[in-house]
C-alpha cells in the first residue's frame, strides 16, 4: 500500500479545516438569527424611497409612532398626482438592542458548537490516519510526530495571514486586513471579534495578534493528539463510556 506523504495528508487536513470553517460560520449566523429573534423585538423601520431611475434614497429611521405620518405624506403625494413608480417605499426592520446577558450566552454557545465541530472534523481524520500508519509502518518504524507536522503544514496559510496582520498593524500592508483575518479565523469568530471588533487594523491592540497564537496552534495540537491515539487504537468515546460503566459495576459489587 502506498504511504501517505506529509504534503498529501497536510493538504487533506487543510481542506477539511476549510469545510469546517464554512460550517462554523453557518452555525454562528444561525445562533445570531435565533438569539436576535428571541432577545429583541421590532421597533420600527429604516425607510428607503425608490427614485425614477431605480436608485434608493434613505429616508431615515421611522419608529412605529412615526410611520403613520410617513404614510400620510405618501398618500398626499399620490393625491397631488405622483405616479406609483415615483412613490415606492421599501422598509427594513429596526430591532431593539439585545441584552448583555443574551449576548454572552449566544457568544458561549456558538463558540462551543463551532469549536466542537472544527476539532471533531480534524480529530477524526488524524485518528484514522494514525491507525492506518501504525498498521502499515510496523517494520519501517512508526513516526509519532507525523500528525503534528501534518497539522503544522495545514496551518501554514493561517500563519502567513498572521504575519500579514502584523504587517498591517505596522502600516506595511492593507489597513483593513483585520476584517479579512477575522473571516480566516472563522472557528474562533466570536473570540476574535471580541478582541478586535473593527476591521481597521490600526485600532487593534498590540497584544491581540499574540493572544491568537494559541488559537492557531490548536490545529496541529489536535492532529497530533488524535494521530497518537489512533496509532494506539484508543477511542476516547469508549474510554469515557466504559469508565462510567466500570465504576457502577464496582459500586454494585460493594453493595
Amino acid at each position: 500500500m502506498q504511504k501517505t506523504t506529509l504534503s498529501e495528508f497536510g493538504t487533506k487536513l487543510f481542506l477539511r479545516a476549510l469545510i469546517a470553517a464554512a460550517l462554523c460560520m453557518i452555525v454562528y449566523l444561525s445562533f445570531g438569527f435565533i438569539f436576535t429573534a428571541v432577545g429583541t423585538k421590532q421597533a420600527g423601520y429604516t425607510v428607503y424611497h425608490q427614485e425614477e431611475d431605480g436608485t434608493l434614497t434613505n429616508m431615515g429611521d421611522y419608529y412605529f409612532d412615526e410611520i403613520s405620518a410617513l404614510e400620510e405624506e405618501a398618500s398626499a403625494a399620490d393625491e397631488t398626482g405622483t405616479t406609483a413608480a415615483e412613490s415606492v417605499y421599501y422598509r427594513q426592520a429596526i430591532r431593539t438592542e439585545m441584552s448583555p446577558f443574551l449576548k454572552v450566552i449566544s457568544f458561549i454557545l456558538s463558540e462551543i458548537c463551532m469549536l466542537g465541530m472544527y476539532i471533531s472534523m480534524l480529530y477524526v481524520s488524524a485518528w484514522e490516519q494514525g491507525r492506518k500508519n501504525a498498521q502499515n509502518d510496523e517494520g519501517d518504524g512508526f513516526d509519532k510526530w507525523f500528525g503534528l507536522r501534518a497539522g503544522a503544514f495545514a496551518t501554514l496559510p493561517l500563519c502567513i495571514a498572521w504575519v500579514a496582520l502584523l504587517m498591517s498593524k505596522l502600516g506595511w500592508f492593507n489597513p483593513e486586513f483585520a476584517g479579512t483575518f477575522k473571516l480566516l479565523m472563522a472557528p474562533w469568530f466570536p473570540i476574535v471579534t471580541a478582541m478586535m471588533p473593527a476591521a481597521a487594523t490600526a485600532s487593534m491592540a498590540w497584544w491581540v495578534p499574540f493572544a491568537m497564537l494559541p488559537l492557531i496552534a490548536l490545529k496541529p495540537a489536535t492532529t497530533h493528539v488524535a494521530y497518537v491515539l489512533g496509532a494506539n487504537d484508543i477511542v476516547l468515546r469508549d474510554k469515557i463510556l466504559y469508565k462510567g460503566k466500570k465504576k457502577k459495576k464496582k459500586k454494585s459489587r460493594r453493595a
